[in-house]
This record gives C-alpha cells, sequence and structure tokens, in this order.
C-alpha cells in the first residue's frame, strides 16, 4: 500500500513514498479517489 504526502496544497498534488511519482486530483485526496496503490508503482 502506497503512502501518499500532499506537496502542494493549491493544486491539491500529492507524491507516492514509494516512487515518489506526483499525483494531482480535482477534488479529495488519494483514499477518496480509491488510490490505496500507486498505479505506477
Amino acid at each position: 500500500m502506497s503512502i501518499y504526502t500532499l506537496v502542494d496544497d493549491d493544486s491539491n498534488t500529492w507524491e507516492c513514498s514509494e516512487c515518489r511519482e506526483w499525483w494531482t486530483f480535482n477534488s479529495g485526496d488519494p483514499k477518496e479517489n480509491y488510490m490505496n496503490y500507486c498505479p505506477k508503482c
């Protein structure tokens, strides 16, 4: 299971703890968007 860290609150951008890939969401956080596992990892 990936752990995500909020990188930029204004753009709602999160970083995966494993591969360091950044993900941006229109709304919600990774959990609310069902990203239990990083698509890149």
